[in-house]
């Protein structure tokens, strides 16, 4: 088709017709890459909550270690614990 001859009924029901094809087949695609990051942002999600769990249990744990040395120091240093 020339690009100065005018688009007939045809034409743009054949241009509908592509187009609506296209737009099935993107719609596929990307269903098809949601369901497949679907179980990575669940994965995601898990690995955030167990490095956060990791850090709260290891915040304690350097609370009790700082608690026993500073409770050691006091004790070499014979001084009664603050209360």
């Amino acid at each position: 088709m020339d690009d100065n001859t005018p688009a007939t009924k045809a034409d743009i029901e054949s241009l509908r017709s592509e187009m609506k094809t296209m737009e099935r087949r993107l719609t596929g695609v990307l269903r098809a890459f949601y369901n497949y990051m679907q179980p990575n942002d669940l994965r995601m999600a898990s690995s955030d909550n167990e490095a956060a769990s990791v850090r709260i249990r290891l915040a304690a744990l350097e609370a009790r270690v700082f608690e026993s040395r500073l409770s050691e120091v006091e004790m070499k240093l014979n001084m009664p614990p603050a209360a």
